[in-house]
């Protein structure tokens, strides 16, 4: 029992019981939880000079392979209680929910639990990265072919992953007039960091707007990663924005990503490190259930001569259903001098390689 109540005799015994059960259906009639997923599957074939070819099934080139469920309970009148449960999954191993969705790493993709009503949502714990947005500006549909190099923020270290936040709070506005605003504060952002594990922890705030209107879209996220290890501490500042415009069946996007290291061990014994990345792409809608979709970017990296790279992607999108895709894609990655870039992250060229990556897939939607 949640609340006591004085039973005397067999009628208020079942008086109580009959009270609890009509409480209990109405927390019921007031809760919402759903299962949702992706299943994503495709081949690929990578080349990337000197020889090194690979050929492969993998999870997850269109959209990464997961499970989740999304819970709600309404509190009170315009205030709910919420969660979210997401995993990864790496089909192409078979290793079930959980596995790796980010390299060999982030084996829990969402976790969260918080509070929403009409001024917003407060939630703590593992979330997506507003940045993640940036994937619906991608022509490419934020696909493996596509011609986006770097993906805020830039790794910090190994333990790095760019599209979650660990051990963070987040506040999410309510969208009003199309535009929708983040904030994000991470105690310890990356995979591998510990709340005991204090010497040598990061700290990342983000802040971020998004806007959605019938014809144009925009974007920009402004982020600050502080390391606090004495042994090499760092800055990180990283900047996006974003723009798409769509008339009848054509969308135009273009992308713009900074990141800015200070401090630690810099390449070259440089004290900053900066990166900008321009991009801009073109999807046009063949027939209802027909895409293609091509993305042009170029990295250049500030500190060092021709650490520049270019990478253009093209995607093909046939709709079986409102759920199922079919889809194709080619990348084609040209370095400089001294950058090492692939579409594919298992075959990492030699500094200055051709990459080449064409691969076709399914992905289906529950």
């Amino acid at each position: 029992m949640r609340f006591p109540l004085p039973v005397r005799g067999f009628a208020s015994a079942l008086a109580t019981c009959l009270l609890a059960l009509l409480w209990s259906d109405n927390g019921a009639a007031q809760s919402s939880d759903a299962m949702y997923g992706t299943v994503d599957v495709c081949g690929i074939y990578s080349t990337t000079g000197s020889g090194s070819k690979r050929s492969a099934i993998e999870s997850g080139c269109h959209d990464v392979s997961v499970i989740g469920w999304r819970i709600q309970e309404s509190i009170s009148p315009g205030l709910n209680a919420i969660a979210r449960l997401e995993y990864g999954l790496a089909l192409d191993q078979n290793s079930g929910i959980g596995a790796p969705s980010f390299g060999s790493r982030a084996l829990s993709r969402q976790g969260y639990v918080g509070l929403s009503g009409e001024y917003g949502s407060v939630t703590a714990g593992r979330m997506s990265s507003p940045v993640k947005i940036l994937q619906y500006f991608d022509p490419a549909g934020g696909s493996v072919f596509s011609g986006l190099l770097v993906l805020l923020p830039t790794p910090l270290n190994s333990r790095a992953d760019p599209t979650h936040f660990s051990n963070a709070v987040r506040y999410m506005s309510p969208v009003l007039g199309g535009w929708q605003h983040f904030a994000v504060y991470a105690f310890a952002p990356y995979v591998g960091d510990d709340k005991a594990y204090v010497s040598n922890q990061e700290r990342a705030a983000l802040v971020a707007t998004y806007y959605q209107g019938e014809r144009l879209a925009f974007f920009a996220s402004t982020q600050l990663t502080s390391h606090l290890g004495n042994l090499e501490p760092l800055t990180l500042r990283d900047s996006a924005a974003a723009l798409s415009w769509v008339i009848d069946r054509i969308k135009i996007a273009g992308i713009y990503v900074r990141s800015e290291r200070s401090g630690g061990a810099i390449v070259g014994g440089a004290n900053k490190r900066i990166f900008d990345q321009g991009s801009i792409g073109l999807q046009y809608h063949l027939t209802e259930i027909d895409t293609i979709g091509i993305q042009v970017s170029h990295l250049h990296e500030h500190h060092r001569d021709q650490a520049d790279a270019t990478s253009t992607g093209l995607v093909l999108e046939h709709a079986l259903s409102k759920r199922t895709l079919l889809y194709a894609g080619y990348n084609l990655t040209l370095n400089d001098a001294t950058t090492q870039f692939s579409a594919d992250t298992f075959n990492r060229p030699a500094p200055g390689a051709t990459a080449r990556l064409v691969g076709a897939g399914i992905r289906h939607n529950f």
